[in-house]
């Protein structure tokens, strides 16, 4: 008898550790969706406001006047990111921007985790440079 209670007794802790972990997944999982809905519009706006043939500096600057605490950028030497939270689903946006000669070449919104090219439900239209 005393076996079996302390059987119960561990499958009882094992349930509530369980049951925090994935109560705190989901307040993980809606503070992302919540912070990503500003996120989202900062975006976009950052999108609009550069245009092909602008600079990295620009970017850089566009970027630090509409930034949020949770947008990075990330700078590699011909393709920039602009990445927010990761979200469940393929929801989050990742705003890449090419460069050729320093110079904006494309601006393409897409997913971090969906397939290439596939544009996020309510995205800005991509601009590429057209030669």
């Amino acid at each position: 008898m005393k076996l079996f209670k302390n059987k119960l007794v561990i499958v009882a802790l094992f349930t509530a550790l369980i049951s925090i972990l994935c109560f705190l997944l989901y307040i993980d999982f809606i503070r992302s969706k919540l912070l990503n809905i500003e996120n989202k519009k900062v975006i976009a706006a950052i999108m609009n406001e550069l245009a092909i043939g602008d600079t990295k500096q620009d970017v850089e600057n566009i970027f630090e006047k509409l930034k949020t605490d949770t947008l990075k950028l990330s700078q590699g030497r011909d393709e920039w990111l602009i990445n927010m939270l990761l979200e469940f689903g393929a929801t989050d946006w990742v705003l890449k921007i090419g460069f050729e000669n320093d110079r904006i070449i494309y601006l393409k919104m897409e997913t971090s985790d969906g397939p290439t090219g596939i544009k996020p439900k309510g995205a800005p239209k991509d601009k590429i440079n057209v030669k």
